[in-house]
């Protein structure tokens, strides 16, 4: 049977070539594979869903939990 939803992996792929132009990159931080910008994480695969670090704008923070 045909997998309609990629792996997480394949899905943390895709998503960083979709934003490769902003210098994002895949990478591995504490065995997670990662979203990197400037040798930072700005992301990781946690389980089947990806997490992603916050700034410290409590606005843009509020907007982006509301976001779901």
């Amino acid at each position: 049977m045909e997998q309609l939803v990629p792996s997480p992996a394949a899905a943390i792929d895709a998503l960083a070539a979709d934003v490769a132009h902003a210098g994002v990159t895949v990478g591995t931080v504490f065995g997670a594979v990662s979203l990197m910008v400037g040798g930072k994480a700005l992301g990781c695969l946690h389980g089947d869903a990806v997490a992603f670090k916050l700034g410290r704008d409590p606005a843009g923070h509020a907007q982006a939990l509301a976001a779901g």
